[in-house]
């Protein structure tokens, strides 16, 4: 069990006069009629590095209570698994905000009456506004476990019930005293040997009259210290600041990390700030022109950067990558200069014969017209291609030629990109649409806050946000997202669904493609077979007719009537002379007429079916088409506006 008393002192102790009104009022002479903390860093609650989940550390310092200043001398653990800790002898069970509270009511007695720390539950919080005896020093919230989550100066559901800080820091000294954060942090102070007033942030004194106008924003630790000129996301996030695009151009100088429990840090939005980190390989010196750096992020240059540069102040002190540096800090709009570039590759032919590339210009402030300059690289000579064409409201150029083996090295800009400011260590002058913005301050510029989201200029805009446009671009181009659901599809033109047509922007429901009559040609040469049961011709047996053969007649041997004349009696007569008529011979018979086998098939087709392959002797011309054909296309990608 631990005590609930911490180390402490009276400092001020109405006792040894019996509260006098002349001299121990200290309500009413310095703390305005209220009692409270001295200083930002009195009475501080953190997390207990060995018991985070149960325990807190109180630190020392001052706070004045009925009229004492009671000063706590030494750190005090506060564990919320100890009942004898709680105002009721509670415990944590409960999920919610906790109070811990210094408990002290003034009385006339001897030994003095201790200020004591304790802790209320949340059905206690009440406690704090009906009764005097508590000064709130901490809200911790408990989540189920029971476990502390989180801390806070404010109730987040009470926000009147906070940490209260007397209102004493004003006053007047010769030289400023070196600065320490316990006694000095939140003060101000008047300084007449340089007739300057100054306040004391958390890491210093700054002036007034130049420490800049500055805003609360969410930071962290990641990429980002004290003095990185940051930009700030649609979150409110404080990202590092980049010059490679117009989102990520640089918005404040970051003047405090935000704490792992609020997230809230601050930012200097013009004005003098100090510590500010150089690109590496860089050496600054005063009055230097200081540029967003291109390749790390939060960093300065005296080198002007392109495509995109981004004028954000002038050097106050020499510094390096190892120096960081003191600048007056005032962001430009960022702009786009001219950039150069090589082709080496070409596409095409296209219909016209003609070979061409697409320039991704979306960084340069162009839409209707860019100066361009294209150089053979062979031999350095300017020369004029068969057309240049601006495309996708000026964000590509595609330039044209006859061949697709020239090198060409070209230059582009625009009529709103050409120069830049001038000074310090890179630039010149020029002019750009946006030279009214450049040759103003930043407050008086129009950007008086920040702007969380992406901004564009109202006459550029001919695209709704949310549309979907098709692009020949690989990737996206700027102030669009490429859209990846959809893939190897076909577009089809549809006249909408109220003229009766299908919905626009959904995808084809059906129907089918007719593919028209046509027709094979037999090759004059060639094979041509047919696979499997074929047929052929069958006859059957005829004996021909007397009529059906050839007028003939035959000879008669002597001695016979009937037989032929070398058969007669198998007496061999000889050979007769059929040249000779008479009595010899027989008449002559026979018609020679035609005749026919019939239809002697199974089926009475005349054709009988049999297996096996037969050749006509020819074949079919190359007109076949194949499953795999497709009409030739040209790839778009789908990207929609922001």
């Amino acid at each position: 069990m631990a005590s609930t008393v911490p180390n402490q002192e009276r400092i001020v102790d109405p006792f040894a006069s019996y509260n006098s009104n002349v001299v121990n009022k200290i309500t009413q002479i310095v703390t305005q009629d209220s009692n409270g903390l001295l200083t930002t860093n009195s009475l501080q609650v953190a997390l207990d590095s060995t018991s985070p989940t149960n325990t807190v550390v109180v630190s020392t310092g001052y706070i004045v209570k009925d009229d004492v200043v009671i000063s706590i001398t030494s750190e005090h653990q506060v564990d919320f698994t100890d009942g004898d800790n709680y105002v009721s002898g509670g415990t944590w069970t409960a999920s919610g905000y906790y109070y811990l509270v210094l408990d002290y009511t003034y009385v006339k007695s001897r030994p003095a009456p201790q200020a004591s720390i304790k802790i209320l539950t949340p059905s206690e919080r009440s406690l704090l506004t009906t009764s005097t005896q508590y000064c709130l020093l901490k809200v911790i919230e408990v989540t189920a476990g029971p476990q502390i989550s989180n801390l806070y100066d404010k109730d987040p559901s009470i926000p009147t019930n906070a940490r209260k800080y007397l209102k004493y820091y004003a006053g007047s000294t010769v030289d400023l005293p070196s600065f320490l954060q316990d006694r000095d942090q939140s003060r101000i102070a008047y300084e007449s040997a340089r007739d300057k007033y100054y306040f004391g942030y958390s890491d210093g004194w700054r002036e007034l009259s130049a420490g800049g106008i500055s805003t609360d924003v969410n930071t962290d630790t990641t990429g980002i210290v004290i003095g990185s000129l940051c930009y700030v996301d649609e979150n409110r996030d404080a990202q590092p600041a980049l010059a490679t695009s117009f989102e990520t151009g640089a918005d404040l100088v970051v003047l405090s990390i935000g704490t792992a429990i609020s997230g809230e840090g601050r930012g200097s939005v013009a004005g003098f700030a100090e510590d500010v980190p150089v690109e590496s390989g860089i050496l600054i010196d005063i009055g230097d022109l200081l540029y967003l750096s291109a390749s790390e992020p939060g960093k300065v240059t005296n080198v002007k950067t392109a495509p995109v540069f981004q004028v954000v102040g002038r050097a106050l002190s020499q510094g390096s990558s190892t120096t960081p540096i003191e600048i007056i800090f005032s962001p430009k709009v960022v702009l786009s200069t001219g950039f150069e570039g090589q082709i080496s590759t070409w596409q095409g032919p296209d219909g016209e014969g003609r070979y061409y590339k697409n320039i991704d210009v979306s960084l340069l402030d162009g839409t209707n017209a860019f100066d361009c300059h294209w150089f053979d690289h062979s031999d350095h000579t300017e020369i004029t291609p068969t057309a240049v064409q601006i495309l996708n409201n000026g964000n590509i150029i595609r330039v044209y030629l006859t061949d697709s083996t020239t090198i060409v090295d070209y230059v582009i800009s625009s009529a709103g990109s050409i120069g830049g400011a001038g000074g310090g260590g890179g630039g010149g002058s020029g002019v750009t649409d946006h030279s009214l913005l450049t040759s103003l301050d930043y407050a008086s510029s129009g950007h008086v806050g920040f702007a969380p989201t992406v901004h564009f200029h109202p006459q550029y805009v001919d695209v709704p946000s949310g549309e979907v446009v098709l692009f020949e671009s690989n990737v996206a181009v700027s102030g669009y997202t490429l859209k990846t659901d959809k893939d190897d599809m076909v577009v089809y033109i549809t006249k909408g669904s109220v003229a009766g047509g299908e919905t626009g922007g959904t995808d084809k429901i059906g129907g089918t493609w007719t593919q028209p009559n046509h027709t094979h040609n037999i090759a004059a040469s060639g094979d041509h077979t047919h696979d499997g049961p074929l047929h052929n011709h069958a006859t059957s047996n005829h004996t021909l007719t007397l009529s059906q053969i050839p007028s003939h007649r035959h000879y008669l041997a002597p001695g016979c009537s009937s037989q032929p004349y070398d058969s007669c009696d198998g007496i061999n007569y000889g050979v007769p002379d059929f040249q000779n008529s008479g009595s010899d011979y027989t008449d002559f018979a026979g018609g020679g007429g035609a005749h026919n086998h019939g239809d002697t098939s199974a089926d009475g087709d005349g054709l009988t079916s049999l297996d096996g392959d037969h050749d006509h002797g020819g074949a079919t011309a190359a007109g076949a088409t194949v499953n795999t054909w497709r009409p030739t296309g040209r790839n778009f990608t789908r990207q929609q506006r922001i």
